[in-house]
């Protein structure tokens, strides 16, 4: 191939904005064509393609020799990869772009409900499966294997998914970051690749089916974020996240559930095998949907003198706690002004939030202990973004742009932990190399200053906020309505999160276990799992302790209906469910420590946490009644000091002020 010349353009078939030539070369050997990449979107595209019917012919298909191990491998790793959306053997299935329908077979034989649709490429091993065959309706899975790369049309043709209406779709390509002209996945010589998806693309075409997406290297799962059909929360973004970094865990697990389907695997088959001999010699066709145009959303301008702001999103990647409910209120609150058009989230493989007014970039996947490459990394999208300072939800900097690292808390350091973990060690980098630093505490801010020794006037705290549109007394009739519901004893104890390590749960149970009446009262644990580990359950014994998975607004009722709210840890960063508890009118039992002393004040009663006996006196104290009215009123007024546009605002100012000294003001 040769390069193309440039001077020439053509509208992306994608996004609409004009490409720029890339190099040119020749279409089933003998079609000059030219390659064409949209800066807008990012992707590659062939011209317009007139010779997809030669492309297809039956002869072509040939070429593709690792069909048969893609399917098996896909049969697989499938079952796996849906089972955190509540994926059953009841859910219908359509295998878009099926081909031969060998995946689809492979799936019935397993008892999943699949489905096969090609206009392209007649069915050979799904005969009677056809999307044609069967009843109307929505699809709630859709798959995409090797697809996207085909469709002539992009914004025409994906039109048909949203028909499809599915909650999950996974597709398979491979994205184009800029490769050029001798790319393998060209293939000129058979023609039928015309359009090369960059993650940009992917993402937008998520985006435009109201979908968001989880990449990594060539899987694709677009997620509609509240189901219609199949039965998933947040946790299956991230556990979809984690199965996309772990292949090998992901194609272990499927060969161990291949292995209990081989003694009675023809069972399936024999049911399927009823119906094709019923309609074997039946006429099929296949149905198209009008396309429906899809909508493009206008790009964020970004005001000259204001800071750009790159926040890395990597805690969303790894786990599911109060620190990314922390950064997606600092988003959501700066969305809503004018700052927050400089500010763009990286998106670790699509398992961050999307928030409105923040811009948003999907970058690869993050792995701890690798510091310098991880910078070098950053360093360079920064450096694409133009980004002026630099903010990560979790112990990640680049080289040289200004970063501001938030310090949550110091509990590994303070309770000894192994500090040569690659997450640890990590932190120190990160604690070491920011320019400037943020706490969420007073009590934080002082742990930071005694073990590495930084000057605690140049740290700001910016304390977590309460979302007081959730968190307030509830309405007496909804009280009593949730509580119906939910099944809440008349009184119980309650604890959020889970109560083993420094949450230090197990002094609670002893507390309760070792007095007669004290042991009657039901614990009720809120906590993301549902359920308790095993340590818990030991460490419970002879108690009722009943875990549960709330929303917020049944939490709020659970907070104000509870006999008491026990905090029992032994060290915190700030700990959000004691302020939230206070908002609801909850009376508050929590730690005698410095922390907890500086959110609540005066509106708790507080107990040594590693004595039983000193919370059994807390108990007896909270459960007679006295000073509960004073103590509550108290509550609810501290509560008001903590709001997400504080802490937003405290975040602002520090990435103001290292743009300033960047000499951009």
């Amino acid at each position: 191939m040769t390069k193309a010349v440039p001077g020439r353009t053509l509208p992306c078939r994608l996004c609409g904005a004009a490409t720029v030539p890339r190099f040119e070369g020749m279409i089933l050997g003998r079609i000059p064509n030219t390659w064409w990449h949209c800066p807008a979107c990012e992707c590659l595209q062939t011209a317009p393609p007139h010779w997809l019917e030669e492309a297809y012919r039956p002869e072509n298909r040939a070429v593709d020799t690792g069909i048969v191990q893609r399917n098996i491998r896909l049969s697989l790793t499938l079952p796996v990869l849906l089972s955190p959306f509540g994926v059953t053997t009841g859910h219908r299935w359509l295998d878009q772009g099926g081909g031969d329908g060998l995946l689809c077979r492979l799936m019935r034989d397993r008892g999943f409900d699949a489905w096969r649709h090609d206009p392209f490429c007649p069915n050979h091993f799904a005969i009677g499966f056809d999307k044609a065959d069967a009843r109307p309706g929505p699809w709630p899975i859709v798959t995409l294997f090797e697809v996207l790369e085909h469709l002539p049309n992009p914004a025409e043709d994906l039109a048909e998914l949203e028909a499809l209406d599915a909650d999950v779709i996974i597709a398979t390509t491979t994205p184009y970051t800029r490769q050029a002209s001798g790319w393998p996945y060209l293939t000129p010589e058979i023609g039928q690749h015309v359009f090369f998806w960059s993650i940009k693309g992917l993402d937008i075409l998520a985006q435009r089916l109201g979908m968001r997406l989880v990449t990594v290297d060539e899987i694709h799962v677009l997620i509609r974020p509240e189901p219609k059909y199949l039965s998933y929360d947040g946790m299956a973004v991230l556990e979809t996240g984690q199965a996309l970094r772990n292949p090998g865990k992901v194609l272990e697990l499927g060969l161990n559930a291949f292995a209990s389907h081989l003694p009675n695997g023809f069972n399936q088959a024999m049911v399927d095998s009823a119906k094709c001999i019923a309609d074997l010699d039946a006429h099929r066709g296949t149905t198209r949907p009008i396309p429906v145009p899809l909508t493009r959303r206008p790009a964020i301008q970004v005001a000259d003198q204001r800071p750009r702001v790159l926040v890395d999103g990597i805690f969303f990647q790894h786990m599911v706690t109060g620190i990314g409910r922390y950064w997606e209120s600092v988003l959501r609150e700066w969305g809503k002004t004018e700052f927050g058009g400089g500010v763009t989230l990286l998106d670790r493989m699509g398992t961050g939030p999307r928030i409105p007014g923040v811009g948003h970039r999907i970058i690869g996947p993050h792995a701890f202990g690798d510091w310098q490459g991880e910078a070098a990394r950053l360093q360079d999208i920064c450096d694409e973004e133009k980004a002026d300072v630099f903010f990560s939800t979790y112990y990640t900097g680049p080289s040289r742009t200004p970063s501001a690292m938030v310090v949550y808390d110091m509990i590994p350091e303070r309770l000894g932990h192994d500090l040569e973990q690659p997450m640890w060690r990590d932190k120190a980098l990160a604690i070491g190399r920011a320019a400037r630093h943020v706490c969420i505490s007073r009590a934080t801010r002082s742990d930071l200053v005694a073990l590495h020794g930084l000057d605690p006037m140049g740290i700001p705290i910016a304390y977590p906020g309460v979302d007081h549109g959730v968190f307030h007394s509830p309405d007496p009739e909804e009280a009593e309505r949730v509580a119906r519901g939910l099944y809440l004893p008349d009184r119980y104890v309650l604890m959020v999160g889970s109560p083993h390590g420094y949450k230090n749960g197990g002094v609670l149970f002893e507390a309760l276990r070792d007095d007669p009446e004290l042991s009657k009262i039901p614990v009720i644990v809120a906590c993301k799992q549902g359920r308790l580990q095993d340590e818990d359950r030991a460490n419970a014994r002879g108690l009722t302790v009943l875990a549960h998975h709330f929303t917020d607004p049944e939490l709020r009722v659970v907070y104000a209906r509870a006999t008491a709210l026990v905090v029992p840890s032994l060290l915190e960063g700030f700990s959000m469910p004691l302020a939230e508890g206070a908002a609801c009118g909850c009376p508050v039992l929590c730690s005698d420590i410095p922390l907890f002393r500086e959110v609540l004040g005066e509106a708790a009663i507080f107990f040594d946490p590693r004595r039983p006996d000193s919370l059994r006196g807390a108990l007896r104290q909270g459960l007679d009644g006295s000073g509960a009215d004073v103590r509550r009123t108290l509550g609810i007024q501290q509560a008001t000091l903590y709001t997400w546009s504080d802490c937003a605002e405290v975040l602002e100012g520090v990435a103001r002020d290292l743009f300033i000294q960047k000499g951009r003001v």
